[in-house]
């Protein structure tokens, strides 16, 4: 279905493919750039999504496993960029990636709660720019 992600080559325009009747129409390297983060930091129990602006929106997304330790995914926005995790990444804790809009970034952040068995829920501190928990 290339009318759907409008793939140009080996260039997606869209990480995820939404039909005009909400069904999503998933990409493999969506499924594989999960894989990857499970498969390099291993199960996730809590996740926190906060968005910024610096220089431009950002959106972060904080993975929390093992016993105290933290993940973090920079979303920034463009043409989607998004590469395996891999051992560096978890070294530094940090993964920076792109994608084109909400869309994909919230059915992204939606599949890796689902994956891990999260739930979203409202944090408790509103002055700060976490939109959501999953737990």
């Amino acid at each position: 279905m290339k009318g759907i992600n409008q793939s140009n080559g080996n260039h997606l325009k869209f990480l995820y493919g939404v039909t005009s009747t909400d069904r999503l129409i998933q990409h493999e390297h969506a499924d594989k750039f999960i894989d990857s983060c499970i498969k390099n930091i291993g199960s996730i129990h809590k996740m926190s999504l906060a968005c910024y602006r610096a220089g431009g929106p950002l959106t972060e997304l904080v993975l929390f496993y093992g016993s105290d330790k933290t993940f973090s995914i920079t979303i920034g926005v463009g043409d989607v960029d998004v590469s395996m995790v891999n051992e560096d990444d978890v070294r530094i804790s940090h993964k920076q990636i792109t994608l084109p809009d909400t869309t994909d970034t919230l059915i992204l952040v939606t599949r890796i709660a689902r994956r891990s068995g999260l739930k979203p829920m409202l944090p408790e501190a509103e002055q700060f720019s976490t939109v959501l928990d999953f737990v």
